[in-house]
């Protein structure tokens, strides 16, 4: 088995799209395990629909238990509304792949299927409302929209090799949906597609919020001034602001933004001011080039960007590296400035930028000095902040979406309930009388 799996490890070449660097670790766990189970994989697992069933069983369970490992009845952990998305993307996405992976099928006759029309349509109505009804227990709903999908495509035809590469592409397929079900994604979708809501639906996807955080006297208000283009915050104030104040911008690369002033962090954060920064989809972290120790910047790094959960995903965050323009020599300000070049302000510049990064466990990507206190030759190197933050944009957008995927509290639930129950007394009215 050792050697087998040293030149042939995956024969069917079926891998799991790897997660984001910043993806939750219940995510990462998730997709290690479904790609244990692809590797696993035989014909054998096609051979029957209870066998179909068992291999998506576990695949499920696998994902539910990787969100929730301490929840006996994690695979049913989500809604009617997210169960009917669910099913519809796991059609859509085993049809695409299938079809395209294994080019056979598409050259499957279907004149069965044309011959028993007759027979079908008489029985839509009975169909349609069973598939509502199963949906009371979603997973059946998953495992048969699934099954049925593989079993009505003559799969007793193909080739073992075919069947085995098929079910591990059941595998990855099935288990992405589970990702995004157990993940909240479907969660944000089911508001998103209220079409008859009669409002709004809430916690609207709309501009990223961009928290701009780090010590007392890091140069913040400064930076949020130069990003706005005007003097909005109150700049070098001996008492720092108690409250998190938010500013609209619209940019041209990154679109719709809401940029945060957060009161500066002398030592260790409170827990308020944690919940509330940790509402960011992006944090810009601002700390001074000419500031050596970032031993307590590090600490507070730490507790704000980790997330509280294994089901949450790190928070985006960019280095801005301000003061460029105190740096030894301290009298010499005559930008232009290469960060590469070789003039003693330019070296400086590029010792302070390197120590910032190693020290705050920045990438060399997500960093960038500026100066942007400088009232006599204003901001410099500004501009290269926004092709990072382009850059960055997809995890932000993602961020975003996982905090409005989160569970509503115990009060809209009722609400919900309440609101629900004339709809469904005049559903079954007219379906009585119908």
């Amino acid at each position: 088995m050792t050697v087998r799996a040293f030149w042939q490890p995956r024969p069917h070449g079926v891998t799991m799209q790897p997660p984001d660097p910043s993806a939750a670790s219940a995510e990462k766990k998730a997709r290690d395990e479904l790609q244990k189970i692809a590797d696993q994989v035989s014909a054998v697992d096609l051979d029957s629909a209870e066998n179909v069933k068992q291999l998506l069983v576990h695949a499920i369970d696998a994902v539910a238990c990787a969100y929730y490992p301490n929840d006996g009845t994690a695979i049913l952990n989500f809604t009617i509304s997210e169960a009917l998305l669910m099913s519809e993307d796991i059609s859509q996405r085993l049809r695409d792949s299938i079809v395209k992976d294994i080019p056979t099928l598409g050259k499957l006759s279907i004149k069965y299927a044309i011959k028993g029309q007759e027979v079908i349509k008489p029985a839509k109505h009975i169909w349609n409302t069973w598939r509502v009804i199963r949906l009371y227990n979603p997973v059946t709903a998953l495992i048969q929209e699934a099954r049925s999908f593989i079993l009505n495509k003559g799969l007793d035809m193909l080739f073992r090799a075919a069947r085995t590469r098929i079910a591990a592409i059941l595998v990855r397929e099935v288990g992405e949906v589970a990702i995004g079900l157990y993940s909240g994604a479907y969660r944000r979708r089911a508001e998103e597609l209220s079409t008859t809501a009669p409002t709004p639906v809430k916690k609207p996807i709309g501009p990223l919020t961009i928290l701009i955080a780090g010590q007392v006297n890091a140069g913040k208000s400064s930076l949020l001034n130069a990003l706005l283009g005007v003097q909005k915050a109150p700049v070098g104030l001996t008492r720092p602001s108690e409250k998190f104040i938010a500013y609209e911008l619209q940019h041209e690369q990154a679109g719709a933004l809401i940029l945060v002033d957060s009161p500066g962090i002398s030592s260790a954060p409170s827990k308020k001011w944690l919940d509330q920064a940790r509402e960011a989809d992006l944090v810009f972290w601002v700390t001074a080039a000419n500031h050596a120790d970032h031993a307590a910047e590090q600490r507070v790094l730490t507790a704000l960007l980790a997330p509280t959960d294994d089901r949450q995903r790190l928070i985006p965050s960019v280095l801005v590296v301000t003061h460029a323009d105190k740096l030894n020599p301290p009298l010499e300000w005559a930008p232009p400035y290469n960060l590469t070049g070789d003039r003693p302000k330019e070296k400086n510049m590029r010792a302070a930028l390197e120590a910032a990064g190693k020290a705050l466990k920045f990438p060399v990507h997500r960093q960038v000095l500026v100066a942007v206190a400088n009232e006599s030759d204003g901001v410099w190197n500004l501009e290269n902040l926004w092709p990072i933050v382009h850059d960055i944009l997809p995890e932000a957008k993602q961020k975003q979406i996982e905090r409005g995927s989160r569970p509503d509290g115990w009060l809209q639930a009722t609400y919900d309930v309440v609101i629900s129950v004339p709809g469904v007394f005049g559903f079954a009215i007219r379906e009585f009388f119908q």
